[in-house]
């Protein structure tokens, strides 16, 4: 189907309805047309994807920690916590 014949079949519809709905319709079948996704990858490419998650709740002291931690090694609070859990983990390994 060509951008013309889309165009042509929606055409009426932009009378009636705000034009952002129409751009947007006009942006779904699109990517419907080329057989994707709305949301493309994020993030930058890895050979050790992160894709588990895990949740935590922490007391406000501890918090405090994790945050003094970030400020002073100007990391991650998730880097933080990898750090802390291989530091943990090379103590069980010796």
């Amino acid at each position: 189907m060509s951008y013309y014949l889309i165009f042509a079949m929606i055409a009426s519809e932009i009378k009636n309805r705000r034009l952002d709905k129409w751009i947007h319709k006009c942006y779904v079948m699109d990517i419907q047309k080329k057989g994707g996704n709305q949301m493309g990858k994020m993030g930058r490419p890895t050979e050790n994807p992160a894709k588990n998650q895990f949740r935590v709740r922490l007391t406000d002291g501890e918090l405090e920690k994790l945050n003094e931690c970030t400020q002073y090694y100007q990391l991650s609070k998730s880097d933080v916590i990898r750090k802390g859990i291989d530091k943990l983990y090379e103590g069980i390994k010796k």
